[in-house]
Protein backbone atom coordinates (compact mmCIF):
# COMPACT_ATOMS: atom_id res chain seq x y z
CA UNK A 1 0.00 0.00 0.00
CA UNK A 2 1.15 3.48 -0.82
CA UNK A 3 1.44 6.09 1.88
CA UNK A 4 -1.58 8.41 2.04
CA UNK A 5 -1.45 11.97 0.84
CA UNK A 6 -1.50 15.05 3.03
CA UNK A 7 -5.29 15.35 2.97
CA UNK A 8 -5.70 11.74 4.09
CA UNK A 9 -3.16 12.21 6.87
CA UNK A 10 -4.92 15.34 8.17
CA UNK A 11 -8.28 13.52 8.11
CA UNK A 12 -6.76 10.52 9.87
CA UNK A 13 -5.27 12.67 12.62
CA UNK A 14 -8.50 14.60 13.11
CA UNK A 15 -10.70 11.48 13.38
CA UNK A 16 -8.19 9.50 15.46
CA UNK A 17 -7.73 6.68 12.97
CA UNK A 18 -4.50 4.88 12.08
CA UNK A 19 -3.22 2.83 9.20
CA UNK A 20 -4.12 -0.82 9.41
CA UNK A 21 -1.66 -3.66 9.24
CA UNK A 22 1.11 -2.09 11.32
CA UNK A 23 2.60 -4.12 14.13
CA UNK A 24 2.54 -1.97 17.25
CA UNK A 25 0.59 -1.59 20.49
CA UNK A 26 -2.18 0.65 19.17
CA UNK A 27 -4.20 3.04 21.22
CA UNK A 28 -7.89 2.52 20.46
CA UNK A 29 -9.18 5.38 22.61
CA UNK A 30 -7.54 8.41 21.05
CA UNK A 31 -8.75 11.96 21.44
CA UNK A 32 -10.72 13.08 18.38
CA UNK A 33 -10.78 16.55 16.87
CA UNK A 34 -8.46 19.52 16.71
CA UNK A 35 -6.65 18.71 20.00
CA UNK A 36 -5.12 15.73 18.17
CA UNK A 37 -2.93 18.14 16.19
CA UNK A 38 -1.29 19.25 19.44
CA UNK A 39 -0.53 15.72 20.61
CA UNK A 40 2.99 15.51 21.99
CA UNK A 41 3.31 19.22 22.72
CA UNK A 42 4.73 18.62 26.20
CA UNK A 43 7.29 16.13 24.88
CA UNK A 44 8.21 18.55 22.10
CA UNK A 45 8.77 21.35 24.61
CA UNK A 46 10.90 19.11 26.80
CA UNK A 47 13.08 18.31 23.81
CA UNK A 48 13.10 21.54 21.80
CA UNK A 49 13.59 24.11 24.56
CA UNK A 50 16.65 22.43 26.14
CA UNK A 51 17.77 21.44 22.64
CA UNK A 52 17.83 24.99 21.30
CA UNK A 53 19.43 26.36 24.44
CA UNK A 54 22.03 23.61 24.52
CA UNK A 55 22.78 24.03 20.82
CA UNK A 56 23.49 27.74 21.09
CA UNK A 57 25.49 27.16 24.27
CA UNK A 58 27.77 24.60 22.63
CA UNK A 59 27.89 26.66 19.44
CA UNK A 60 29.14 29.75 21.25
CA UNK A 61 31.56 27.71 23.35
CA UNK A 62 33.07 25.98 20.32
CA UNK A 63 33.26 29.24 18.38
CA UNK A 64 35.16 30.93 21.19
CA UNK A 65 37.42 27.90 21.59
CA UNK A 66 38.32 27.72 17.91
CA UNK A 67 38.78 31.47 17.65
CA UNK A 68 41.07 31.51 20.67
CA UNK A 69 43.48 28.91 19.30
CA UNK A 70 43.28 29.49 15.56
CA UNK A 71 42.38 33.12 15.19
CA UNK A 72 40.14 34.38 12.40
CA UNK A 73 39.95 31.97 9.47
CA UNK A 74 38.97 32.89 5.93
CA UNK A 75 37.93 31.17 2.74
CA UNK A 76 37.40 27.41 2.60
CA UNK A 77 39.05 26.85 5.99
CA UNK A 78 36.38 29.07 7.57
CA UNK A 79 33.64 27.05 5.84
CA UNK A 80 35.08 23.81 7.21
CA UNK A 81 35.32 25.34 10.68
CA UNK A 82 31.70 26.50 10.58
CA UNK A 83 30.52 23.08 9.39
CA UNK A 84 32.40 21.20 12.10
CA UNK A 85 31.31 23.68 14.77
CA UNK A 86 27.63 23.29 13.90
CA UNK A 87 27.99 19.51 13.54
CA UNK A 88 29.62 19.00 16.95
CA UNK A 89 27.27 21.36 18.78
CA UNK A 90 24.17 19.59 17.48
CA UNK A 91 25.61 16.11 17.97
CA UNK A 92 26.22 16.73 21.68
CA UNK A 93 22.61 17.83 22.12
CA UNK A 94 21.22 14.97 20.01
CA UNK A 95 22.88 12.31 22.15
CA UNK A 96 21.80 13.95 25.41
CA UNK A 97 18.15 14.35 24.37
CA UNK A 98 17.66 11.15 22.34
CA UNK A 99 15.21 9.56 24.85
CA UNK A 100 12.98 12.63 24.67
CA UNK A 101 13.02 12.50 20.87
CA UNK A 102 11.96 8.84 20.93
CA UNK A 103 9.11 9.66 23.32
CA UNK A 104 8.02 12.67 21.26
CA UNK A 105 7.97 10.66 18.04
CA UNK A 106 5.90 7.84 19.53
CA UNK A 107 3.43 10.17 21.28
CA UNK A 108 2.86 12.16 18.09
CA UNK A 109 2.32 8.99 16.06
CA UNK A 110 -0.87 8.17 17.98
CA UNK A 111 -0.09 4.45 17.70
CA UNK A 112 0.69 3.79 21.34
CA UNK A 113 -1.45 3.68 24.47
CA UNK A 114 0.73 5.99 26.54
CA UNK A 115 -0.05 9.68 26.17
CA UNK A 116 2.33 11.09 28.80
CA UNK A 117 6.05 11.69 28.44
CA UNK A 118 7.03 9.70 31.52
CA UNK A 119 4.69 6.83 30.66
CA UNK A 120 6.15 6.56 27.17
CA UNK A 121 9.73 6.57 28.47
CA UNK A 122 8.89 3.83 31.00
CA UNK A 123 7.14 1.67 28.39
CA UNK A 124 10.01 1.96 25.92
CA UNK A 125 12.51 1.07 28.64
CA UNK A 126 10.46 -1.94 29.77
CA UNK A 127 10.00 -3.33 26.26
CA UNK A 128 13.35 -2.55 24.61
CA UNK A 129 15.61 -1.54 27.54
CA UNK A 130 18.04 1.36 27.11
CA UNK A 131 18.60 0.48 23.49
CA UNK A 132 15.06 1.54 22.69
CA UNK A 133 15.54 4.95 24.31
CA UNK A 134 18.50 5.53 22.00
CA UNK A 135 17.03 3.88 18.92
CA UNK A 136 17.73 6.03 15.92
CA UNK A 137 20.35 8.13 17.70
CA UNK A 138 22.89 7.42 14.95
CA UNK A 139 20.38 8.49 12.30
CA UNK A 140 19.52 11.54 14.41
CA UNK A 141 23.18 12.51 14.45
CA UNK A 142 23.43 11.67 10.75
CA UNK A 143 20.55 14.09 10.17
CA UNK A 144 20.97 16.77 12.85
CA UNK A 145 24.77 16.90 12.76
CA UNK A 146 25.16 17.52 9.02
CA UNK A 147 22.00 19.65 9.05
CA UNK A 148 23.39 21.99 11.68
CA UNK A 149 26.82 21.96 10.05
CA UNK A 150 25.38 22.79 6.63
CA UNK A 151 23.00 25.31 8.15
CA UNK A 152 25.69 27.14 10.12
CA UNK A 153 28.05 27.12 7.15
CA UNK A 154 25.39 28.40 4.73
CA UNK A 155 24.08 30.96 7.21
CA UNK A 156 27.58 32.30 7.79
CA UNK A 157 28.26 32.54 4.07
CA UNK A 158 24.94 34.17 3.14
CA UNK A 159 25.14 36.63 6.01
CA UNK A 160 28.74 37.46 5.19
CA UNK A 161 27.75 38.09 1.57
CA UNK A 162 25.02 40.50 2.62
CA UNK A 163 27.25 42.21 5.16
CA UNK A 164 30.67 43.06 3.64
CA UNK A 165 33.37 44.50 5.85
CA UNK A 166 36.04 46.94 4.72
CA UNK A 167 39.71 46.07 4.72
CA UNK A 168 42.41 48.54 5.64
CA UNK A 169 42.92 49.35 1.96
CA UNK A 170 39.30 50.42 1.57
CA UNK A 171 38.20 47.31 -0.31
CA UNK A 172 35.58 44.88 0.91
CA UNK A 173 35.96 41.31 2.06
CA UNK A 174 33.28 38.82 3.04
CA UNK A 175 33.04 38.08 6.74
CA UNK A 176 32.30 34.39 7.16
CA UNK A 177 31.85 34.31 10.92
CA UNK A 178 28.18 34.95 11.62
CA UNK A 179 28.67 35.34 15.39
CA UNK A 180 30.78 38.49 15.18
CA UNK A 181 28.44 40.80 13.27
CA UNK A 182 24.88 41.80 14.18
CA UNK A 183 24.20 44.81 11.96
CA UNK A 184 21.80 43.18 9.50
CA UNK A 185 18.12 44.11 9.91
CA UNK A 186 15.71 41.39 11.00
CA UNK A 187 14.16 40.82 7.53
CA UNK A 188 17.59 40.04 6.07
CA UNK A 189 18.45 37.82 9.03
CA UNK A 190 15.19 35.97 8.40
CA UNK A 191 16.11 35.51 4.73
CA UNK A 192 19.51 34.13 5.71
CA UNK A 193 17.85 31.67 8.08
CA UNK A 194 15.23 30.59 5.53
CA UNK A 195 17.76 29.99 2.74
CA UNK A 196 20.04 28.06 5.07
CA UNK A 197 17.14 25.91 6.31
CA UNK A 198 16.14 25.04 2.72
CA UNK A 199 19.66 23.94 1.76
CA UNK A 200 20.27 21.94 4.93
CA UNK A 201 16.83 20.29 5.01
CA UNK A 202 17.03 19.18 1.39
CA UNK A 203 20.36 17.45 1.92
CA UNK A 204 19.42 15.64 5.14
CA UNK A 205 15.83 14.56 4.38
CA UNK A 206 16.57 10.83 3.70
CA UNK A 207 18.30 10.34 7.06
CA UNK A 208 15.35 12.01 8.80
CA UNK A 209 12.89 9.63 7.13
CA UNK A 210 14.93 6.58 8.16
CA UNK A 211 15.22 7.82 11.74
CA UNK A 212 11.48 8.41 12.10
CA UNK A 213 10.55 5.09 10.48
CA UNK A 214 12.91 3.15 12.76
CA UNK A 215 11.38 4.68 15.86
CA UNK A 216 7.84 3.93 14.63
CA UNK A 217 8.41 0.31 13.52
CA UNK A 218 8.74 -1.84 16.66
CA UNK A 219 8.73 -5.52 15.66
CA UNK A 220 7.06 -8.15 17.90
CA UNK A 221 9.70 -10.34 19.53
CA UNK A 222 7.71 -12.68 21.75
CA UNK A 223 9.22 -15.96 22.82
CA UNK A 224 7.15 -19.08 23.58
CA UNK A 225 7.39 -18.46 27.34
CA UNK A 226 6.72 -14.72 27.31
CA UNK A 227 3.30 -13.65 28.53
CA UNK A 228 3.51 -9.94 27.68
CA UNK A 229 4.17 -8.22 24.39
CA UNK A 230 7.84 -7.49 23.75
CA UNK A 231 9.06 -5.47 20.81
CA UNK A 232 12.49 -5.00 19.32
CA UNK A 233 13.94 -2.19 17.27
CA UNK A 234 14.17 -3.05 13.54
CA UNK A 235 17.50 -3.03 11.77
CA UNK A 236 18.48 -0.29 9.34
CA UNK A 237 18.21 -2.72 6.42
CA UNK A 238 14.63 -3.59 7.41
CA UNK A 239 13.69 0.09 7.62
CA UNK A 240 15.36 0.82 4.28
CA UNK A 241 13.56 -2.07 2.56
CA UNK A 242 10.23 -1.05 4.06
CA UNK A 243 10.52 2.51 2.75
CA UNK A 244 11.55 1.27 -0.71
CA UNK A 245 8.74 -1.31 -0.85
CA UNK A 246 6.06 1.19 0.17
CA UNK A 247 7.06 4.26 -1.83
CA UNK A 248 10.24 3.52 -3.73
CA UNK A 249 13.04 6.07 -3.69
CA UNK A 250 10.51 8.90 -3.50
CA UNK A 251 9.65 7.66 -0.01
CA UNK A 252 12.87 9.17 1.30
CA UNK A 253 11.47 12.60 0.45
CA UNK A 254 8.06 12.16 2.04
CA UNK A 255 7.12 15.13 4.22
CA UNK A 256 9.86 17.40 2.86
CA UNK A 257 7.54 20.40 2.49
CA UNK A 258 6.11 20.10 6.00
CA UNK A 259 9.55 19.51 7.50
CA UNK A 260 10.93 22.52 5.64
CA UNK A 261 8.10 24.74 6.88
CA UNK A 262 8.76 23.66 10.45
CA UNK A 263 12.53 23.97 10.27
CA UNK A 264 12.51 27.29 8.42
CA UNK A 265 10.05 28.83 10.87
CA UNK A 266 12.00 27.58 13.87
CA UNK A 267 15.30 28.74 12.38
CA UNK A 268 14.03 32.22 11.56
CA UNK A 269 12.66 32.80 15.06
CA UNK A 270 15.53 31.24 17.01
CA UNK A 271 18.37 32.78 15.01
CA UNK A 272 16.86 36.25 14.92
CA UNK A 273 16.43 36.11 18.70
CA UNK A 274 19.94 34.74 19.16
CA UNK A 275 21.50 37.43 16.98
CA UNK A 276 19.72 40.24 18.78
CA UNK A 277 20.27 38.87 22.29
CA UNK A 278 23.96 38.22 21.70
CA UNK A 279 24.62 41.63 20.11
Amino acid sequence: NKNPGLQAVVRSVYHGTTQAGLASPYNTSLTIGLPRFWTGTVASLWRCVPGIGGYFFFLSMLENLVRRYKGVLTGSSQCVQNFLTGFCARSFVAVALSPLLVAKTQIESGRFVDRSLWGTLCRVHRSTSWRGLYSGVCATIARDGPYSGLYFMTYSYVKGTLLPKSNDDGKHRVVMNCVEDHALPLPLLGCCAGISAFVATGMTQPADVLRAQRQLMPIPDNGPTQSKAVYRVPSWSQVFRNVCEVDGLTGFWRGFTLRLMRRAGLAIVSWCLYERMSS
